[in-house]
């Protein structure tokens, strides 16, 4: 539903029902397809990419067990609306996931790819050396989508240059390499959901909210596409371990999930599978408490180079009600404590020491100087690499709603010089002047040449008419004129009599 949300604007029918003419089943994870879906995907494979890229028959594939299979696969509703079709009536996240569900969905009905794999041994002065290489003979699915990996194999499967038994290879160099052991590699978004569908935990509908819990706790971080556990995160998970070793594996979970489908399916009571859950947690719940009395979770610190000023020792991060900060070790000894700070590679403009990146209470960024308090400079303006004029220092870069400026810091400077508007803004502006400056003109325009117009119109009207019509009263007799001048005078002094008549009735009333 939440994905069926995030495209509903900008579709051609509005809303969820727009959404459902371009996706189905957006809260399932079986694989079975129907009938008709099969059809439209082969017939839009035979007419786009050729008839030797549709298999003879129909893929099918099998669900996995307790798979939620009340609904399709989650597939276009119509596989010949192609993304590109639809792009202008996405955004680009929309369009990146209808383009992915699309993709998938028609290449899985599309036959299979076939590749070369060519291996040469060449052997000099008895030490054996391999080479391999891949060639794609006919690309089958990858014609349209070729599954994306975290990590890069070193294998290098680039095409081998024609060879044949015989052939003696020139030596260009040799490069020497020496492997270790690596560990596994951390968990991705995308390795994460893979391990736990493979364990059988969790459904699709509760992985996104599951990597939202632990990024938003701050139990992991993202480190481009790794998830790193932090301190916090290691220590909860080994104080779970320790208390609750029974509920904090993977085999509970995987099993709970067993049982609420049965739950489900009416093969088990709800009741019965609670009061046993709870008749051993209850009792574990009990010991946590009493062991944990007036503890503290002790979270392994993150040690810096910062060195504290009053006892040397190097300075750790903490985490505050305000975010992270810089404290030393040595507490309740040394409670010396300071922000993190960032050097910005610029002098103070007062004092000449170091300009420090800093962040406020209210999560806001300013600049100040390292030898604070004895040296109060600091400011909200960015620095920038441009040196003043005047005074040779930094210029920096003030940018409010009422101002937009750059200026120099240093006292008695005052070098000022107005910020240059962005183009995107200045352009906008000048478009939206010119066509007013054309409308003034064309209103202008029109202001004055319809008036002469129908002046000159008027006065030729009036000229001629009266010059028609003097020559039709000369031929006429002139009872018509007087006739036509007694109605109009006995038309205009009736109305007025009556109104006054009972304006006068009113008078008298009050």
């Amino acid at each position: 539903r939440a994905a069926r949300r995030q495209l509903a604007p900008g579709l051609p029918h509005g809303g969820e029902r727009g959404v459902t003419g371009l996706i189905t089943s957006m809260r399932t994870d079986s694989l079975r397809i129907s009938d008709e879906a099969l059809s439209s995907a082969r017939s839009y494979i035979e007419q786009r990419f050729g008839s030797e890229y549709k298999p003879q028959k129909a893929r099918v594939f099998k669900s996995k067990k307790n798979a939620q299979d009340a609904h399709e696969a989650i597939r276009p509703s119509d596989p010949a609306l192609s993304p590109e079709a639809i792009k202008k009536n996405l955004t680009p996240d929309q369009f990146k996931l209808y383009k992915l569900i699309w993709s998938r969905f028609v290449a899985c009905q599309m036959a299979d790819a076939q590749l070369n794999t060519s291996q040469v041994d060449m052997d000099n002065r008895g030490w054996l050396f391999r080479a391999t290489g891949q060639s794609v003979a006919f690309p089958g699915f990858l014609a349209l989508y070729e599954e994306g990996v975290d990590e890069q194999s070193d294998e290098d499967t680039s095409p081998l240059p024609p060879l044949k038994a015989g052939d003696r290879p020139k030596h260009i160099s040799t490069e020497p390499k020496q492997h270790f052991t690596q560990p596994p590699a951390r968990y991705s978004e995308a390795s994460l959901i893979k391990a736990m569908e493979e364990r059988g935990i969790g459904r699709p509908s509760t992985y996104a909210p599951i990597i939202s819990v632990v990024l938003g706790r701050d139990y992991v971080n993202k480190e481009g596409k790794a998830l790193k556990p932090t301190p916090l995160g290691e220590a909860v998970t080994d104080l779970m371990i320790d208390k609750f070793g029974d509920i904090v594996n993977l085999e509970f979970t995987a099993q709970m999930e067993n049982t609420l489908d049965k739950v489900e399916s009416g093969e088990a009571d709800y009741r019965g599978i609670l009061a046993k859950y709870y008749e051993g947690f209850a009792k574990e719940l009990e010991q946590a408490e009493i062991d944990l009395d007036k503890q503290h979770i002790k979270v392994r610190d993150e040690e810096t180079d910062v060195v504290c000023e009053l006892c040397g020792r190097k300075m750790v991060i903490k985490s505050g009600r305000f975010g992270k900060f810089l404290a030393c070790p040595g507490y309740p000894e040394c409670k010396n404590t300071k922000p993190i700070t960032e050097e910005v590679g610029a002098p103070c403009p007062v004092c000449g020491a170091k300009l420090l990146k800093k962040k406020s209470k209210s999560g806001y960024y300013y600049y100040g100087c390292e030898k604070n308090p004895e040296c109060p400079f600091m400011t909200w303006d960015t620095p920038t690499k441009r040196v003043c004029p005047k005074c040779g220092g930094v210029v920096y870069k003030h940018y409010t709603k009422a101002e937009k400026k750059y200026l120099c810091h240093v006292p008695g400077c005052g070098f000022e010089e107005p910020l240059a508007e962005r183009k995107g803004k200045k352009a906008k502006d000048e478009g939206a002047e010119k066509p007013a400056a054309k409308k003034t003109v064309k209103k202008a325009e029109s202001a004055k040449k319809p008036a002469a117009k129908k002046t000159a119109k008027k006065t030729e009207g009036a000229e001629k008419p009266a010059a028609k019509k003097t020559t039709k009263k000369a031929d006429a007799t002139e009872k018509p004129a007087a006739k036509k001048t007694t109605k109009k005078t006995d038309t205009a002094k009736k109305p007025a009599a009556k109104r006054t008549t009972k304006k006068k009735e009113a008078a008298d009333e009050q």
